[in-house]
Parts: structure tokens; C-alpha cells; sequence
């Protein structure tokens, strides 16, 4: 596999960190949407690591667990206008 360099990318600067030696916030509130009968829920998907991982470095986030859903097509459409409004006041911030 090609290096960053070898594709023309140049590597971000890490992420600031504060006196804490945690990263100072740089993304807006994350929103994860997520359904308790997604089959890859427990195995593959687990929010919970995500959450942890957020609190580790104090990165906002708004993890929405939505009862009796699961990975299947009308999961997106469901929660789309939530994303987009999401986006946008986040852009416009």
C-alpha cells in the first residue's frame, strides 16, 4: 500500500492537546443514530467503545439509541432530517 506521501497527501498536525493532555475540541457534537435490533449491534457495531473513546478525549456526542430498530433499509430514512439539520447548524456555528 502507498504511503501519504507517495499519494501526494501531507499528514494533519495532531490535534492540540491541553494542559490536561487531552485534545482540545475540534469537531462539532458528533449524532450517531442506533438501533437496539441491529444484528451487528453487540459483535461488530458496540457505541458503547465509541462513547468511551468521545468521553476519553472530550469529544461531544450525542449517541441516540432507538428502540426495536435494526440495520435494515428504512433505518437512514428514518433519521436523515435529523442528520441534515444537524450538518447544517453545525456549519453555520
Amino acid at each position: 500500500m502507498p504511503s501519504t506521501s507517495e499519494l501526494g497527501l501531507r499528514r494533519s498536525n495532531p490535534p492540540p492537546q491541553s494542559s490536561q493532555g487531552r485534545r482540545k475540541q475540534r469537531l462539532p457534537t458528533l449524532l450517531v443514530d442506533q438501533g437496539t435490533a441491529d444484528k451487528f449491534l453487540h459483535e461488530q457495531l458496540r457505541p458503547e467503545l465509541l462513547r468511551e473513546a468521545c468521553d476519553a478525549v472530550g469529544q461531544p456526542l450525542n449517541l441516540r439509541i432507538h428502540e426495536g430498530y435494526d440495520h435494515g433499509y428504512y433505518f437512514v430514512p428514518t433519521f436523515m432530517e435529523d442528520h441534515l439539520c444537524h450538518h447544517a447548524v453545525a456549519r453555520n456555528a
